[in-house]
């Protein structure tokens, strides 16, 4: 029987997802259905290590995206999981939450939002009101840093104007009991 190459997958990943998902028996088992997981060296251009078809990642920051967008474009037909163009739009809560909106399922509870942009934006009452109160604040980035997830439950104007441990730019949502049950929804955007 003529042996085949591995499929070759490389992967950067924070320390603690390694710890995680990258357990040996993941490892072996991915090993005997002809998957090869190699680490990256983030520290190092991903065209000098490989070869890969494909790679699999959770960072973020400008050089690592293009350090990303460089392998792709020298290799068109490896796979990258998720490429940063794709990763942009779901950083934003704004663009995240907009066609989860337009979605109109029954008893499908979608929270109303507010994006913030500086402190000026904290005194429209108008825009502030149609949410109510209480309300959830959170960074309008969703980028996958500590601050990512620094999040309020704010119950009244005051709260929102004068004890907010948050600058903005930011998001105003509107708090939605939701008994314990999140549904994620994940969905291709073309």
């Amino acid at each position: 029987m003529p042996e085949t190459n591995p499929f070759r997958v490389g992967y950067a990943l924070p320390a603690r997802k390694i710890d995680d998902f990258m357990v040996e028996p993941f490892i072996n088992h991915a090993k005997q259905q002809g998957i090869d997981f190699i680490p990256i060296d983030v520290s190092k251009p991903l065209t000098e290590q490989g070869p890969f078809d494909c790679i699999i990642h959770k960072l973020y920051g400008q050089e690592w995206d293009q350090n990303l967008e460089t392998f792709i474009t020298n290799n068109p037909n490896a796979t990258v999981i998720d490429p940063p163009s794709a990763i942009q739009r779901l950083h934003d809560r704004i663009c995240m939450l907009k066609p989860v909106t337009n979605l109109n399922i029954p008893k499908l509870n979608i929270p109303n939002q507010l994006g913030i942009q500086d402190s000026e934006s904290l005194k429209s009452m108008q825009d502030i009101n149609k949410l109510g109160f209480p309300m959830m604040v959170k960074p309008l980035l969703a980028d996958g840093s500590a601050n990512a997830h620094n999040m309020s439950l704010v119950f009244n104007y005051e709260g929102l104007t004068t004890k907010l441990e948050l600058d903005p730019p930011m998001v105003l949502q509107q708090f939605v009991n939701h008994g314990g049950v999140v549904f994620k929804v994940l969905m291709r955007i073309y």
